[in-house]
Protein backbone atom coordinates (compact mmCIF):
# COMPACT_ATOMS: atom_id res chain seq x y z
CA UNK A 1 0.00 0.00 0.00
CA UNK A 2 2.98 2.32 0.88
CA UNK A 3 4.71 1.65 -2.49
CA UNK A 4 2.02 1.42 -5.52
CA UNK A 5 3.95 1.97 -8.47
CA UNK A 6 6.73 0.30 -8.05
CA UNK A 7 9.68 2.72 -10.21
CA UNK A 8 12.53 3.57 -8.55
CA UNK A 9 12.71 7.34 -7.79
CA UNK A 10 15.29 9.49 -9.61
CA UNK A 11 15.80 13.06 -9.43
CA UNK A 12 14.81 15.43 -12.03
CA UNK A 13 17.13 18.56 -13.68
CA UNK A 14 15.80 21.40 -12.26
CA UNK A 15 18.09 24.21 -12.99
CA UNK A 16 16.76 25.41 -16.18
CA UNK A 17 13.15 26.18 -14.02
CA UNK A 18 12.83 29.75 -14.08
CA UNK A 19 13.56 31.95 -10.57
CA UNK A 20 9.98 33.00 -9.82
CA UNK A 21 10.31 35.62 -6.57
CA UNK A 22 6.71 34.79 -5.15
CA UNK A 23 8.14 31.06 -4.93
CA UNK A 24 11.62 31.11 -4.43
CA UNK A 25 12.57 34.34 -2.11
CA UNK A 26 13.82 34.01 1.29
CA UNK A 27 10.72 32.89 3.85
CA UNK A 28 9.72 36.12 5.71
CA UNK A 29 8.74 36.82 9.47
CA UNK A 30 5.48 37.84 8.61
CA UNK A 31 4.53 34.25 6.38
CA UNK A 32 5.75 32.20 9.43
CA UNK A 33 3.62 33.74 11.94
CA UNK A 34 1.01 33.33 9.28
CA UNK A 35 1.74 29.39 8.78
CA UNK A 36 1.32 29.09 12.59
CA UNK A 37 -1.49 30.69 13.21
CA UNK A 38 -2.89 28.50 10.41
CA UNK A 39 -1.23 25.16 12.05
CA UNK A 40 -2.83 26.62 15.40
CA UNK A 41 -6.61 26.90 14.25
CA UNK A 42 -6.52 23.28 13.15
CA UNK A 43 -8.07 21.65 15.95
CA UNK A 44 -6.60 18.35 15.54
CA UNK A 45 -3.62 19.75 15.36
CA UNK A 46 -3.20 22.46 17.94
CA UNK A 47 -3.07 20.12 21.11
CA UNK A 48 -0.07 18.02 19.24
CA UNK A 49 2.33 21.44 18.92
CA UNK A 50 4.78 22.20 21.22
CA UNK A 51 4.46 25.26 23.21
CA UNK A 52 7.66 27.07 21.68
CA UNK A 53 5.75 26.76 18.65
CA UNK A 54 2.04 27.56 19.61
CA UNK A 55 3.90 30.80 21.20
CA UNK A 56 6.89 31.51 19.83
CA UNK A 57 9.22 34.34 21.28
CA UNK A 58 10.72 36.49 19.17
CA UNK A 59 14.34 34.87 19.63
CA UNK A 60 12.42 31.80 18.87
CA UNK A 61 10.82 33.32 15.84
CA UNK A 62 13.95 34.19 14.27
CA UNK A 63 15.67 30.88 15.23
CA UNK A 64 12.85 29.15 13.19
CA UNK A 65 12.87 31.84 10.25
CA UNK A 66 16.88 31.46 10.14
CA UNK A 67 16.26 27.56 9.63
CA UNK A 68 13.59 26.97 7.37
CA UNK A 69 15.65 29.47 5.07
CA UNK A 70 18.61 27.63 5.35
CA UNK A 71 17.30 24.66 4.77
CA UNK A 72 15.02 26.37 1.66
CA UNK A 73 17.87 28.14 -0.24
CA UNK A 74 20.39 25.63 0.37
CA UNK A 75 18.26 23.34 -1.68
CA UNK A 76 18.26 20.75 1.37
CA UNK A 77 15.88 18.77 3.71
CA UNK A 78 16.96 17.30 6.93
CA UNK A 79 16.98 13.34 7.30
CA UNK A 80 14.88 13.39 10.58
CA UNK A 81 12.50 15.29 8.85
CA UNK A 82 11.27 12.40 6.49
CA UNK A 83 10.46 10.18 9.03
CA UNK A 84 6.61 9.54 9.87
CA UNK A 85 5.18 7.82 12.72
CA UNK A 86 2.59 5.42 10.96
CA UNK A 87 -0.63 4.22 13.08
CA UNK A 88 -2.99 1.85 11.58
CA UNK A 89 -6.89 1.88 11.53
CA UNK A 90 -9.15 -1.30 10.65
CA UNK A 91 -11.91 -0.50 8.98
CA UNK A 92 -13.64 -3.41 7.99
CA UNK A 93 -13.00 -7.21 6.07
CA UNK A 94 -10.44 -9.44 6.62
CA UNK A 95 -8.15 -8.42 9.18
CA UNK A 96 -5.42 -10.13 6.91
CA UNK A 97 -6.26 -8.06 3.96
CA UNK A 98 -3.72 -4.76 4.48
CA UNK A 99 -5.97 -3.18 2.20
CA UNK A 100 -8.62 -3.15 4.96
CA UNK A 101 -6.49 -0.83 7.26
CA UNK A 102 -6.65 2.88 7.19
CA UNK A 103 -3.07 4.39 7.41
CA UNK A 104 -2.35 7.74 9.84
CA UNK A 105 1.33 9.26 8.72
CA UNK A 106 2.03 11.75 12.05
CA UNK A 107 4.57 13.97 10.62
CA UNK A 108 7.48 15.86 12.59
CA UNK A 109 6.19 19.30 14.08
CA UNK A 110 9.25 21.77 12.62
CA UNK A 111 8.92 19.76 8.80
CA UNK A 112 4.99 20.62 9.13
CA UNK A 113 5.54 24.10 9.94
CA UNK A 114 8.14 24.35 6.39
CA UNK A 115 5.73 22.43 4.86
CA UNK A 116 2.91 24.95 5.51
CA UNK A 117 5.18 27.59 4.60
CA UNK A 118 5.79 25.73 0.81
CA UNK A 119 1.71 25.44 0.67
CA UNK A 120 0.91 28.92 1.17
CA UNK A 121 3.61 30.05 -1.24
CA UNK A 122 1.86 27.39 -3.78
CA UNK A 123 -1.70 28.54 -3.29
CA UNK A 124 -0.44 32.00 -3.93
CA UNK A 125 0.60 30.82 -7.60
CA UNK A 126 -1.03 27.90 -8.56
CA UNK A 127 -4.64 27.59 -10.74
CA UNK A 128 -6.50 25.29 -10.46
CA UNK A 129 -9.70 24.22 -12.64
CA UNK A 130 -13.60 25.79 -11.05
CA UNK A 131 -14.43 22.37 -11.65
CA UNK A 132 -12.84 21.05 -8.40
CA UNK A 133 -14.18 22.40 -4.65
CA UNK A 134 -11.74 20.46 -3.06
CA UNK A 135 -8.88 21.99 -0.79
CA UNK A 136 -10.73 25.17 -1.65
CA UNK A 137 -11.22 27.61 0.81
CA UNK A 138 -15.15 28.42 0.92
CA UNK A 139 -16.18 25.50 -1.14
CA UNK A 140 -16.80 21.73 -0.48
CA UNK A 141 -19.32 18.62 -1.14
CA UNK A 142 -22.39 20.86 -1.24
CA UNK A 143 -21.31 23.53 -3.34
CA UNK A 144 -21.00 19.86 -6.32
CA UNK A 145 -24.02 17.95 -4.70
CA UNK A 146 -25.82 21.27 -5.55
CA UNK A 147 -24.14 21.79 -9.13
CA UNK A 148 -24.99 18.24 -10.27
CA UNK A 149 -28.64 18.31 -8.73
CA UNK A 150 -29.93 21.57 -10.84
CA UNK A 151 -28.39 20.23 -13.93
CA UNK A 152 -30.26 16.63 -13.37
CA UNK A 153 -33.30 18.99 -12.74
CA UNK A 154 -32.94 21.35 -15.34
CA UNK A 155 -32.14 18.06 -18.11
CA UNK A 156 -35.04 16.40 -16.75
CA UNK A 157 -37.11 19.86 -17.14
CA UNK A 158 -35.89 20.42 -20.78
CA UNK A 159 -36.58 16.41 -21.50
CA UNK A 160 -32.79 16.52 -22.62
CA UNK A 161 -30.43 13.44 -21.88
CA UNK A 162 -27.81 13.83 -19.01
CA UNK A 163 -25.20 11.24 -18.99
CA UNK A 164 -23.71 10.88 -15.74
CA UNK A 165 -20.31 9.37 -14.80
CA UNK A 166 -19.53 8.49 -10.87
CA UNK A 167 -15.87 7.47 -11.14
CA UNK A 168 -14.14 5.80 -8.25
CA UNK A 169 -10.03 5.82 -8.22
CA UNK A 170 -8.16 2.72 -6.68
CA UNK A 171 -5.92 4.18 -3.74
CA UNK A 172 -5.64 7.56 -5.65
CA UNK A 173 -3.33 9.31 -2.91
CA UNK A 174 -0.79 6.37 -2.51
CA UNK A 175 -0.29 5.59 -6.75
CA UNK A 176 0.76 9.14 -7.47
CA UNK A 177 4.07 9.02 -9.55
CA UNK A 178 6.91 11.15 -7.71
CA UNK A 179 8.59 11.55 -10.57
CA UNK A 180 5.49 12.37 -13.17
CA UNK A 181 4.03 14.78 -10.12
CA UNK A 182 7.56 16.66 -10.35
CA UNK A 183 7.58 16.45 -13.97
CA UNK A 184 4.61 17.90 -14.34
CA UNK A 185 5.09 20.41 -11.65
CA UNK A 186 7.93 21.80 -14.04
CA UNK A 187 5.83 21.63 -17.00
CA UNK A 188 3.46 24.48 -15.88
CA UNK A 189 6.58 26.90 -14.55
CA UNK A 190 7.05 26.77 -11.31
CA UNK A 191 9.85 27.78 -9.43
CA UNK A 192 13.37 26.67 -9.47
CA UNK A 193 14.07 26.90 -5.59
CA UNK A 194 10.17 25.38 -4.47
CA UNK A 195 10.44 22.65 -7.07
CA UNK A 196 13.59 21.66 -5.27
CA UNK A 197 12.10 21.69 -1.93
CA UNK A 198 8.96 19.67 -2.84
CA UNK A 199 11.65 17.21 -4.70
CA UNK A 200 14.03 16.75 -1.71
CA UNK A 201 11.02 16.25 0.33
CA UNK A 202 10.04 13.37 -1.78
CA UNK A 203 13.28 11.81 -2.95
CA UNK A 204 13.00 9.45 0.48
CA UNK A 205 10.52 8.92 2.78
CA UNK A 206 10.24 6.77 5.42
CA UNK A 207 7.04 5.61 7.68
CA UNK A 208 7.82 3.95 11.02
CA UNK A 209 5.41 1.20 12.05
CA UNK A 210 6.10 0.20 15.78
CA UNK A 211 9.90 -0.49 14.91
CA UNK A 212 9.72 -1.33 11.30
CA UNK A 213 10.98 1.22 9.25
CA UNK A 214 9.16 1.20 5.90
CA UNK A 215 10.22 2.85 2.93
CA UNK A 216 8.01 4.76 0.57
CA UNK A 217 8.10 5.30 -3.45
CA UNK A 218 4.90 6.67 -4.49
CA UNK A 219 2.00 8.45 -3.58
CA UNK A 220 1.84 12.03 -1.96
CA UNK A 221 3.01 12.26 1.79
CA UNK A 222 -0.12 11.86 4.05
CA UNK A 223 -0.06 14.39 6.73
CA UNK A 224 2.14 17.16 4.72
CA UNK A 225 -0.19 20.21 4.04
CA UNK A 226 0.76 20.52 0.62
CA UNK A 227 -0.30 17.02 -0.36
CA UNK A 228 -3.83 18.17 -0.95
CA UNK A 229 -2.74 21.01 -3.15
CA UNK A 230 -0.14 18.94 -4.63
CA UNK A 231 -2.86 16.09 -5.53
CA UNK A 232 -5.60 18.19 -7.11
CA UNK A 233 -2.45 19.88 -9.26
CA UNK A 234 -1.51 16.50 -10.35
CA UNK A 235 -5.00 15.35 -11.26
CA UNK A 236 -5.99 19.24 -12.89
CA UNK A 237 -4.17 17.82 -15.92
CA UNK A 238 -7.40 15.41 -16.41
CA UNK A 239 -9.55 18.18 -16.68
CA UNK A 240 -7.59 19.60 -18.96
CA UNK A 241 -7.18 16.52 -21.01
CA UNK A 242 -11.25 16.08 -20.54
CA UNK A 243 -11.39 20.03 -22.54
CA UNK A 244 -9.23 19.52 -24.90
CA UNK A 245 -11.07 16.15 -26.16
CA UNK A 246 -14.73 17.99 -25.84
CA UNK A 247 -14.89 21.64 -25.33
CA UNK A 248 -18.71 22.67 -25.80
CA UNK A 249 -21.10 20.40 -25.00
CA UNK A 250 -24.42 20.89 -25.48
CA UNK A 251 -26.78 22.91 -22.22
CA UNK A 252 -23.12 22.09 -20.35
CA UNK A 253 -21.35 24.14 -22.27
CA UNK A 254 -17.64 23.94 -20.56
CA UNK A 255 -18.51 22.28 -17.05
CA UNK A 256 -17.73 18.77 -18.75
CA UNK A 257 -16.53 17.87 -14.37
CA UNK A 258 -17.49 17.70 -10.79
CA UNK A 259 -14.36 16.94 -8.43
CA UNK A 260 -13.46 17.20 -5.26
CA UNK A 261 -10.60 15.45 -4.38
CA UNK A 262 -10.16 12.41 -6.66
CA UNK A 263 -14.07 12.19 -5.92
CA UNK A 264 -15.14 12.66 -10.32
CA UNK A 265 -18.78 13.20 -11.56
CA UNK A 266 -17.77 13.30 -15.47
CA UNK A 267 -21.12 14.41 -17.53
CA UNK A 268 -22.27 14.68 -20.89
CA UNK A 269 -25.26 15.44 -23.16
CA UNK A 270 -24.82 12.38 -25.55
CA UNK A 271 -23.37 9.44 -25.43
CA UNK A 272 -20.42 10.08 -28.40
CA UNK A 273 -19.64 12.75 -25.88
CA UNK A 274 -19.59 10.77 -22.71
CA UNK A 275 -17.00 8.02 -24.69
CA UNK A 276 -14.67 10.69 -25.98
CA UNK A 277 -14.31 11.93 -22.19
CA UNK A 278 -14.11 8.57 -20.35
CA UNK A 279 -11.50 8.01 -23.08
CA UNK A 280 -9.41 11.30 -22.05
CA UNK A 281 -9.93 10.01 -18.66
CA UNK A 282 -8.52 6.63 -18.98
CA UNK A 283 -5.24 7.89 -21.40
CA UNK A 284 -4.56 10.26 -18.18
CA UNK A 285 -4.70 7.24 -16.03
CA UNK A 286 -2.50 5.37 -18.42
CA UNK A 287 -0.14 8.54 -18.55
CA UNK A 288 0.10 9.57 -15.31
CA UNK A 289 -0.29 6.20 -13.32
CA UNK A 290 -3.74 6.19 -12.15
CA UNK A 291 -6.45 3.66 -11.84
CA UNK A 292 -9.89 3.28 -12.06
CA UNK A 293 -11.67 1.19 -9.88
CA UNK A 294 -14.52 -0.48 -11.94
CA UNK A 295 -16.57 -2.04 -9.27
CA UNK A 296 -17.29 1.53 -7.58
CA UNK A 297 -17.43 3.25 -10.38
CA UNK A 298 -21.34 4.00 -11.87
CA UNK A 299 -22.84 5.25 -14.87
CA UNK A 300 -26.32 6.06 -15.18
CA UNK A 301 -28.79 8.40 -17.86
CA UNK A 302 -30.81 11.31 -17.09
CA UNK A 303 -34.15 10.47 -19.31
CA UNK A 304 -32.51 7.42 -20.74
CA UNK A 305 -33.50 4.49 -23.53
CA UNK A 306 -32.39 1.32 -23.98
CA UNK A 307 -29.71 2.47 -26.41
CA UNK A 308 -27.70 4.33 -24.16
CA UNK A 309 -26.66 1.25 -22.13
CA UNK A 310 -22.61 1.07 -21.65
CA UNK A 311 -20.37 -0.97 -20.48
CA UNK A 312 -17.10 0.09 -18.43
CA UNK A 313 -15.62 -3.28 -17.76
CA UNK A 314 -14.44 -2.82 -21.83
CA UNK A 315 -13.74 0.47 -21.81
Amino acid sequence: LLNMNQTNYSEIQLDNCPYIPVLDDPFTLPELDTAIKDLKTEKRLYRCLPRPICEPTLNMVNILSDTFNVIFQNLSYPAQWTYSKLITLFKSGNRMDCGNYRGISIMDTLAKVYDKLLLNRLTLWSYIDKCQAGAQKGRGCIEQMLTLRLLMDLAKFKKRKLYILFIDFSKAYDKVPRNKLIEYMKSLGCGRVLLYAIQNMYKCTYNVLNSIKISTSSGVRQGAPTSCLLFIMYVDKMVKMIKEAVPLDGFLGSLHILMLMDDTVVMATNRDACLEKLDAVLRYCNEYGMEINAKKTKFFVINSEATDKMSLQTQ
